[in-house]
């Protein structure tokens, strides 16, 4: 009972700094001239990831990105007014999917039904999309991501877990405590690919197919984590994805100059409050410096 009773005082003390830091962080930031043929797009459940995905976004926008984005969101997701007002002034997108509707796609998957429903709904779009966790903050120019992405058909990053990377598993492994099956028929070449960062680009025609069909194929192939079913992508349509560098993309909150996903992910989320809780106190004094100014 005590244990419960910590875990929702934690639990609302983190959701207030997020709603916070996220009006404290709209009132600070312009919104770029936008630019055309470019989408991030987030995929969330529940109210947490709402908010975190909102954050990311106006991280991104922080930090000069200028191209479109969308979050999914299955229906029952509670977003405040104020949030939502928030998300139109900087034309951040809230798309709200019935829960019906994503049913037959596992929730760890749920990023692919939004791919999947994106490309369905925007057929002529030849542009790049960047499928991002909603537990990263950007912390410089995602403009400079898709002028990689749009280099090659898929750009991705390997597993945070280099151990695994090159392993060709069989059965079932254990991380953040939750156990995923991973395919034995992609070779173990094909290394283990990081979910939280996908870059398509769709000027390639196979993206466009493999996409299209993803929803009934996906579902016929008996796969828990996303992951496994990409690196399938990779092998049985022969594509050669250019991986990002790996310092781009930190796990669990670790400084580097390099970084451009800063990720919360598992037990990277007690790293969280403390950041945002230092990122508001420098911007709440750069507001009033600029005042003087």
């Amino acid at each position: 009972m005590l244990r419960k009773k910590i875990k929702n005082l934690v639990n609302a003390f983190t959701e207030s700094t997020l709603i916070y830091y996220i009006n404290l962080l709209s009132k600070t930031i312009t919104p770029s001239i936008k630019r055309n043929k470019s989408v991030v797009l987030y995929a969330v459940f529940g109210r947490f990831y709402i908010l975190m995905a909102i954050l990311s976004a106006l991280s991104a926008i922080e930090n000069g990105y200028s191209g479109e984005i969308i979050i999914y969101v299955t229906e029952e997701t509670d977003i405040d007014h104020s949030l939502s007002i928030i998300c139109s002034n900087f034309g951040i997108n809230i798309h709200k999917i019935s829960s019906n509707t994503v049913q037959n796609f596992k929730k760890n998957s749920f990023k692919l039904f939004a791919i999947n429903h994106f490309i369905l709904n925007n057929s002529k779009f030849n542009g790049c999309l960047l499928y991002l966790d909603s537990d990263s903050l950007i912390q410089k120019n995602l403009n400079y991501i898709f002028d990689v992405i749009d280099t090659a058909p898929l750009c991705l990053t390997h597993s945070s877990f280099p151990e695994l990377r090159y392993k060709k598993l069989i059965g079932e492994i254990e991380h953040f405590g939750k156990k995923f099956e991973y395919d034995i028929t992609t070779p173990k070449y094909i290394p283990l690919l990081n979910g939280g960062i996908i870059g398509i680009n769709f000027n390639y025609t196979i993206n466009k197919k493999i996409f299209r069909e993803i929803n009934s194929d996906y579902i016929s192939c008996d796969y828990v984590d996303d992951q496994a079913y990409i690196r399938k992508i990779v092998y049985e349509n022969n594509i050669y994805p250019l991986y990002l560098d790996a310092r781009v993309n930190k796990l669990k909150g670790r400084k580097d100059k390099d970084i451009v996903f800063r990720h919360f992910a598992g037990k990277g989320r007690i790293d969280l409050i403390p950041h945002l809780l230092i990122m508001s106190i420098k911007l709440y004094f750069s507001r009033i410096a600029s005042k003087f100014q």
